[in-house]
């Protein structure tokens, strides 16, 4: 399958780019207004929208709970689309997941990824890869030099996520949910790719 055509870039949004990102199968979309709209709405229209197959289970019950959240946060600031992407299986036009930060670069250049794959997918390194993917496009960024993340302990698979990026294990506290791990990765400690 060939590469999926760009997203328009937008005069709103100066920094970054809207162009999807490319990994050796993935294919990572900026998620914009309209796309988490027709989410909320009728994924169909998602499908139609990307010549994509969406599972049921995409984008995830607590991604789905926060999408008004999200695009409440859009409606304001338009530009932050390019921090969030759905991932797309490139060889069978699957989405298949969610990755991207919570936020747009604070002043120390700080993001705190996150990301989610759906279940039928999971096991064959495509979070791995859609994050080697993520983390290379953010520190292209000019205003990215951190990266953090957290993950409960239970969850070694993210974790292990996190390890192949390069990660440095910061801290651990214990939450309702569980003991919850930070992970943070710096632009100047990380290696070439």
């Amino acid at each position: 399958m060939p590469p999926m055509p760009p997203m328009p870039s937008t005069p709103m949004s100066p920094i970054p780019s809207l162009a999807n990102i490319q990994s050796p199968r993935l294919t990572l979309l900026p998620y914009t207004l309209d796309l988490i709209t027709m989410t909320m709405r009728d994924k169909a229209e998602v499908a139609r929208a990307l010549a994509v197959h969406v599972p049921e289970e995409w984008p995830g019950a607590d991604y789905e709970e926060i999408l008004p959240l999200v695009a409440m946060n859009l409606e304001t600031d338009p530009s932050r689309c390019a921090w969030d992407r759905i991932i797309v299986h490139r060889g069978d036009a699957t989405a298949i997941g969610g990755i991207g930060c919570k936020a747009p670069p604070d002043a120390e250049g700080r993001v705190e990824i996150g990301y989610s794959i759906v279940s039928s997918y999971r096991g064959h390194g495509y979070a791995s890869e859609a994050a080697q993917a993520l983390v290379a496009w953010l520190f292209a960024q000019p205003a990215v030099r951190r990266i953090a993340a957290e993950c409960f302990e239970e969850n070694v698979a993210s974790a292990r996520v996190l390890e192949k990026l390069g990660m440095r294990r910061m801290g651990r506290a214990d939450t309702s949910e569980g003991r919850l791990l930070s992970w943070e990765l710096r632009q100047d400690e990380r290696e070439a790719p």
